[in-house]
């Protein structure tokens, strides 16, 4: 499987910036881009890309993440076909990262998924401590609803600035190494 035998939509959410990448973007007839006209945060940007996307399959990477392999999207793709429901880069914890996040576009829209944190780190100290950021609250929303983590299929990502860093790169796994459920 090669990316040349897919549709590929490049979409490229610009969340405010100002050092002049957007006039580049902007520039490239490949690229559909979508300008935020602030930082509105990590996960509503992921959300407001993701509203424009009507391929098979939903591919996100941060502006820091590079692939180095070319085997990245279809072995991501590959584990999805295999029964995943998102694959890609798990850092520290029990979910997948959108540092480099792959699902199909259909389950985020079908199931109305968000990359929108739960809690808030400010109101940690008033209340219960229950915060999931972007990535976090999009693995467990697919946990609860494909009944456990085999739902997740986590790749290792290598850094050369050591493990669970991002801006690294991708050692796929043919093998499902699926996160287990704790207890």
């Amino acid at each position: 499987m090669t990316a040349s035998l897919w549709t590929l939509a490049l979409v490229v959410v610009d969340n405010g910036s100002s050092d002049g990448s957007i006039d580049f973007l902007r520039s490239r007839r490949d690229v559909r881009v979508m300008a935020l006209p602030s930082n509105l945060g990590h996960g509503v940007a992921l959300d407001l890309g993701v509203a424009r996307v009507r391929t098979e399959y939903l591919a996100v990477l941060d502006v820091d993440a590079f692939p180095i392999s070319d085997r990245w999207l279809p072995e991501s793709i590959e584990t999805l076909e295999r029964g995943a429901q998102v694959a890609g880069s798990r850092l520290h914890r029990n979910f997948i990262h959108p540092c480099f996040l792959v699902t199909r576009t259909p389950v985020v829209h079908k199931f109305g998924l968000t990359f929108r944190p739960v809690g808030s780190l400010a109101s940690l100290p008033k209340r219960a401590p229950l915060f999931l950021d972007v990535g976090e609250a999009l693995s467990q929303r697919l946990i609860v609803k494909f009944g456990g983590s085999r739902a997740l299929h986590p790749f290792e990502i290598t850094s050369l600035r050591g493990p669970g860093n991002t801006g690294g790169g991708f050692r796929g796994s043919r093998v499902p190494q699926p996160i287990r459920d704790p207890g």
